[in-house]
């Protein structure tokens, strides 16, 4: 197998061994891909366009991007990618695949996050140029590719601002008129699509503008395609990364620029020599001085003997014994195995992701403001969550559970607070991770009592559209003592919360967390047991139950009846009964 990825994008944990079992598990699947995310969705309004455009439906798939998987085999016997495409030539590789009689397919989970760092309105016309260049370039190799993106671009891009123009110049401003109405309708017409999608307001209108005025970049790009053909000339990358140049400053100095700094890598690395497939697409590999380097330091990681066993000679024998060799481990042996090449063997899942998760700074005003105590511990009623946390641990280490529900009999009865609070104490403990979930989709309160900005609805990680290492953040380094908790927070409601709680794909989200992360406590600030079904659809995902009652609020009935709907075989660890002067630090929860 061979897995490619784009130079500003990572591997998401887990995705080389699922690529791998997909392919291995289905020999009609060329290419496998899945799906990408932006590192920060929320930075721009361009980042917010490549997110939204990345979210693409699984299953079988026309072509994908840069970022796939496909056996080596295959991709050799193919020719690899064709170097004479300057964009889109990932495209093209999957329609010569489709024609071979393969078929490219999406897995329903993440695959890569993308850092398209786009802050101004030319980079975004610059990738917008590029892509009309592949539309017209790949649509003359595979004819039938592209025809809408083409079609559009022929009528948006080119027609009715030609037409416009000329309209205006015979005709005066009625036609020009017209035509920005066609662009208005169009504009909402994809506003309210957006909005249909879930986007919000404000940001389905920016993404709708750049949709709309995308046509007219794509135009350029595939007028540009067309005149260098006509002329017979080179055709040269559109590159939106680089500093702010002329176009004829770009189209001079981008391509020594980037042979000069290949140079320096290999001059540096001492690895000049390429493979002819490595020359096309632009990918290294080791040579045979360099590998025996890496197996070196991997044989220099273990001892080469062990001591040596008891001794089973009679008292009167005397037997010299000698030390033992050590079997490499499994980590040793895939390792080997990665650098020689040997394509039955994949490397174990050394990266761990708690360390890669986005930091988030400690406010402690804002956390004193909402009462979250256990931060400052100047109020002396910290003790009691302390005293809470001691004998949580106690319980689920006693009993090997990690999951803890947090909910209330009816809402305003500080479950969020304790939530928080208790968190923050079980976060104190050196050695111990613990993440924290907001999971109240009706009414998500957590961000506003910690002080924080969610990166994006928890539903979308819930269903596996965004990943745990863009949805989760961690507490960055403070002088509060606060350690090892990791968050997951919401910054709207979910329509449908209780079918999603209970779909199958949550639960399987919620599992590759805990693979991904190893948390020793898992915290779920659920809705209130009684206003909703939340807390029963989602009981399959949770070990024990922590509930709040509100001092004064709640009748014993209550009570007995939320214990009920959670059912018997969910124990509840302990009653918590909030005070009625901490109900304003709770928000909604």
């Amino acid at each position: 197998m061979v897995q490619f990825i784009d130079g500003d994008c990572a591997l998401e944990p887990g995705w080389l061994d699922a690529g791998a079992a997909a392919l291995a598990a289905d020999p009609g699947i060329g290419i496998v891909t899945g799906w990408r995310t932006e590192t920060a969705p929320e930075a721009t309004l361009y980042n917010a366009m490549a997110e939204w455009e990345w979210h693409r439906p699984p299953g079988d798939i026309a072509a994908c991007g840069g970022d796939m998987m496909l056996r080596a085999a295959q991709f050799d016997a193919l020719g690899g990618f064709d170097g004479a495409i300057i964009c889109s030539e990932d495209e093209d590789l999957c329609l010569r695949m489709r024609a071979a009689g393969l078929r490219v397919h999406r897995l329903p989970r993440a695959m890569t996050r993308h850092d398209i760092a786009m802050t101004r309105l030319d980079q975004w016309w610059r990738r917008s140029v590029r892509a009309g260049h592949g539309f017209a370039e790949v649509g003359d190799r595979h004819p039938g590719h592209f025809a809408g993106e083409r079609r559009r671009v022929r009528l948006w891009g080119m027609a009715l601002p030609i037409g416009a123009i000329l309209g205006g110049i015979a005709l005066g401003p009625a036609l020009p008129s017209a035509v920005a109405l066609l662009y208005g309708a169009s504009w909402a017409r994809s506003a309210r699509r957006l909005r249909g999608e879930g986007q919000p307001a404000r940001r389905a209108a920016g993404l709708a503008a750049l949709l709309t005025l995308s046509k007219l970049p794509n135009a350029q790009g595939m007028i540009t395609y067309r005149l260098r053909r006509l002329r017979r000339r080179e055709m040269r990358l559109i590159e939106y990364k680089c500093a702010r140049l002329g176009r004829t400053a770009i189209g001079a100095y981008s391509r020594p620029a980037f042979r000069a700094i290949l140079a320096l890598i290999e001059r540096v690395t001492g690895r000049a020599e390429m493979s002819e497939r490595s020359r096309r697409d632009g990918r290294r590999r080791l040579d045979a001085g360099a590998r025996a380097a890496i197996l070196d330091r991997v044989s220099a990681l273990e001892p080469q003997t062990k001591a040596p066993g008891p001794e089973k000679a009679g008292p009167d024998q005397r037997t010299e014994q000698t030390p033992e060799p050590v079997q490499p481990d499994s980590t040793t042996r895939a390792l080997r195995a990665a650098v020689l090449g040997n394509e039955e063997v994949l490397l174990p899942q050394l990266h761990d992701l708690w360390g890669s998760l986005r930091r988030v700074p400690v406010d402690e005003a804002a956390l004193e403001s909402n009462l979250v105590i256990t931060a400052s511990r100047r109020d002396p009623a910290h003790a009691a969550f302390d005293l809470l946390r001691t004998r949580l641990l106690q319980a689920l280490d006693e009993h090997g559970w990690k999951r803890v529900a947090i909910t209330s009999p009816t809402r305003g009865c500080g479950k969020t607070f304790t939530a928080a609070n208790l968190a923050i104490a079980l976060s104190r403990y050196e050695n111990r991770r613990t993440v924290l979930l907001d999971l109240d989709m009706r009414a998500p309160g957590l961000a506003e009592v910690l002080g924080l900005t969610a990166p994006g609805p928890i539903s979308d990680w819930m269903r596996g559209v965004t990943s745990s290492g863009t949805q989760l953040q961690r507490v960055g380094q403070n002088l509060l003592g606060i350690g090892g908790l990791a968050v997951g927070l919401n910054d709207r409601a979910e329509t449908y919360p209780a079918e999603l709680l209970q779909d199958p794909k949550a639960g399987m989200v919620l599992d590759q967390m805990q693979e991904e992360l190893a948390p020793d406590a898992v915290l779920f600030d659920l809705p209130p047991a009684l206003n909703h079904d939340d807390v029963t659809a989602f009981r399959d995902r949770y070990d024990c139950v922590l509930m709040v009652v509100g001092g004064g609020r709640n009748s014993a009935e209550q009570i007995r009846e939320a214990v009920r709907r959670i059912g018997d075989d969910k124990p509840i660890l302990g009653m918590v009964l909030n005070r009625a002067e901490e109900e304003r630090a709770t928000g909604t929860g």
